[in-house]
């Protein structure tokens, strides 16, 4: 099983919209981060205090990508959701 990667038109939107807002201090929230290439992206892409946090229920698409992520939670969405 592989997870959805097509997230490009997504990627371009956020990096247009920080870059016309300026903005130095950015959270982003990755729901299904899947093998993480979303992570990896924004990362090299945005400035050095973008943090990301990441929520994926199936962790066996764990790798070194995920390191990019400033905190990964292990769980459905929904749950993330409804307790956060």
């Amino acid at each position: 099983m592989s997870p959805p990667s097509n997230k490009k038109p997504i990627l371009k939107a956020i990096l247009n919209l920080v870059k016309s807002q300026d903005l130095t201090h950015i959270n982003i929230l990755d729901l299904g981060i899947g093998y993480g290439n979303f992570g990896k992206y924004i990362k090299k892409k945005l400035p050095i205090t973008t943090k990301i946090t990441g929520v994926e229920i199936w962790e066996k698409y764990k790798n070194k990508k995920w390191n990019y992520y400033d905190t990964i939670i292990i769980d459905d969405i929904r749950n993330y959701i409804k307790n956060s």
